[in-house]
């Protein structure tokens, strides 16, 4: 009878390297990330069999101490105390770090946990000093391995020494939550053993990787805005000027596929005009922004890869805490900034429930990447054939303005949830990094094919139930025009007409914004299938849905699209909730359908009353 397995616990702060090692220990390949909160289950694996011991990996949730308060920090706690024989903890601690990770240790060992200590990053701590982790091993008699999460160097000793370890009965008990003074006590002790263990060669060095020089600015609490805007502004300038060959590439890539497959179903003209005009024109609408999308990725990754992702966490958490939250929100918000979906599931580790709620109804306003490529055409509009850096300082307003929305909306809900159970935030800066190019865009290509992946199905499910509706019933003789007025698609779209029409619009572009409900980056696929926009002569597809949308009329003549209506258009994204599958999650996470419901019917309300609002006072100017 074999032996039973052997259980590998990983217990670490954020930004530890828990996950790398994880990867090296298992041979998966999972994502991290350069701010803590990013990670809320855990993540199981097998041991690879070249180090021949039969064990399973666990990779707990980061957190800085065993009195749990967030919620990744409780799983951690749930996990580490379920487990009642047969395992072995590995902390995992940075080893430029020590002075601010070693009251873990001392926790677990009060505990009565049995230990083996990782040290990572031991290419940071090598430029300054010289690591001594014998005389660290006597001080804390517990074994001690240097692990390098580049290379792997020493994770074969690591195993080693967990072989080697030999576990007597345990006697797990439960802590107490620490008092400030028994925290002090432990702090003075790490700072101790780090004088007579690790910097042996100049004690000086102790305090080095905590002094970051560009802390003064990118820290500073006037300067650091100002950076913080600069940065933002460059990033979404690029996603237009730096996008646009990729773009057309993509365009041009579609626009011969709707020629070649109309040429080749010729035989059957039904047939053709929805696999041309219908799937890939569709298609070709939405994924000629991706390489903005994947810019945008591309950007992202680069500032969490470089630490400046979480100096922008601790910049955020002053103005955040005046407002009754704290810096531990600003990271759904960020990740908002990508889809709201991971959004809400990250406010999973704000253990207030007030700023939990906040976060659920605050975060949606946050600019995603499904309203990318509709705010994209809406500007190309508004800015056709001018300098990239128009559309891009608008795209930064853009983006700044949704963040302040949610502002905005948290300070407003603040007046009506009274309730002021609030949590302290612990962020541990890492250190600044030369960006790994070929992670960074390793990253973003998953990002995009995940947004690809995603999107697809609601793109193609939306455009056959919109060709069905515009294209039947069918008549002979008709021309395109006189086809979809006479349409199914018609006579639903006029029933919401009025609706629209006080912000400008039509009922052909008030049924695009029905149809966004499904995931907003549709709205662009049902302008081009409801508008009719087929491709003709050398233009691209892009350029002919433009081109359609400065020549679209109302049936009194007038334009649609003007900077008026255009505007209460861009003014109706920022505003609304319209992906439900953002409402059904809410709904999970808190398990209230009133919350859910009202978010829904609040957030959409608004985004019609404020874009009408909007198109009638730019009428006026008009």
């Amino acid at each position: 009878m074999s032996a039973p397995k052997k259980k590998i616990l990983l217990i670490g702060p954020p930004n530890s390297g828990k996950t790398t090692l994880f990867n090296w220990l298992t041979g998966f390949k999972h994502k991290t990330v350069n701010y803590p909160g990013s990670t809320v289950l855990t993540g199981k694996g097998e041991l690879l069999k070249k180090y021949n011991l039969p064990s399973q990996i666990i990779d707990t949730p980061g957190t800085y101490s065993l009195c749990a308060q967030s919620e990744d920090e409780q799983i951690t706690c749930q996990t580490l105390f379920e487990n009642k024989k047969n395992f072995v903890v590995v902390l995992v601690l940075d080893s430029s770090k020590l002075e601010i990770q070693l009251p873990l240790f001392f926790q677990l060992k009060s505990a009565g946990f049995p230990l083996v200590i990782a040290l990572t990053m031991p290419d940071i701590t090598k430029k300054s000093s010289q690591l001594n982790k014998d005389i660290l091993t006597q001080h804390l008699k517990t074994p001690v391995v240097s692990v390098n999460g580049l290379t792997g160097e020493g994770v074969f000793q690591l195993i080693t020494k967990v072989k080697e370890l030999k576990i007597k009965k345990l006697a797990i008990k439960k802590l107490e939550n620490w008092s400030e003074k028994q925290f002090n006590q432990v702090s003075h002790q790490s700072r101790q053993i780090i004088k007579k263990s690790l910097f042996k060669n100049n004690p000086q060095t102790e305090n080095l990787f905590y002094s970051h020089k560009w802390d003064r600015f990118f820290l500073h609490p006037k300067i650091g805005f100002i950076l913080f805007a600069f940065i933002m502004f460059f990033l979404f300038s690029s996603i237009f000027w730096l996008a646009e060959p990729f773009m057309a590439g993509i365009d041009e890539g579609f626009s011969f596929l709707i020629d070649q497959s109309r040429s080749l179903l010729s035989f059957q003209p039904v047939l053709a005009e929805w696999f041309s005009n219908g799937v890939l024109a569709s298609f070709g609408s939405v994924m000629v922004f991706v390489p903005q999308i994947f810019i945008l990725f591309i950007g992202i990754s680069l500032l969490e890869d470089t630490g400046y992702l979480a100096r922008a966490v601790a910049l955020m958490d002053g103005p955040l805490s005046k407002i009754g939250l704290s810096g531990r929100s600003f990271i759904p918000f960020l990740s908002a900034y990508a889809c709201a979906i991971p959004a809400i599931l990250l406010a999973r580790n704000i253990s207030s429930k007030k700023e939990k709620f906040l976060v659920y109804f605050s975060a949606p306003f946050m600019t995603c990447s499904a309203r990318l490529p509709v705010y994209a055409l809406l500007l190309s509009f508004l800015f056709y054939g001018q300098s990239a850096w128009k559309p891009g300082l608008a795209l930064s307003f853009i983006y700044i303005f949704s963040f302040i929305l949610g502002i905005i909306s948290v300070m407003i809900l603040n007046l009506v949830v009274k309730q002021k159970d609030k949590e302290s935030f612990l962020l541990d800066l890492p250190i600044y990094r030369r960006p790994a190019f070929a992670k960074i865009f390793s990253k973003a290509f998953t990002r995009t094919k995940h947004y690809i992946t995603s999107a697809g199905p609601a793109i193609f499910l939306v455009a056959l139930g919109i060709w069905i509706l515009s294209y039947f019933p069918l008549a002979p003789g008709l021309s395109p025009e006189q086809r979809i007025q006479q349409s199914y698609a018609s006579q639903l779209g006029q029933i919401f007409e009025p609706l629209f029409q006080n912000m400008g619009l039509d009922w052909r572009v008030g049924l695009a914004l029905i149809t966004a409900f499904a995931a907003r980056e549709v709205f662009v696929s049902s302008l081009v299938l409801i508008f009719t926009v087929v491709k003709t002569g050398d233009n691209t597809l892009g350029h002919s849905l433009l081109e359609t949308m400065q020549t679209a009329v109302h049936t009194n003549g007038a334009d649609i699209f003007t900077t008026a209506s255009v505007m209460a258009l861009i003014v109706f994204f920022m505003f609304s909730l319209q992906c439900l599958s953002t409402t059904a999650l809410v709904y999970k996470e808190s398990r209230s359908l009133k919350l859910a419901v009202s978010q829904f019917l609040a957030l959409n309300g608004l985004a019609y009353v404020s874009a009408v609002v909007c198109y009638q006072v730019l009428s006026l100017f008009s």
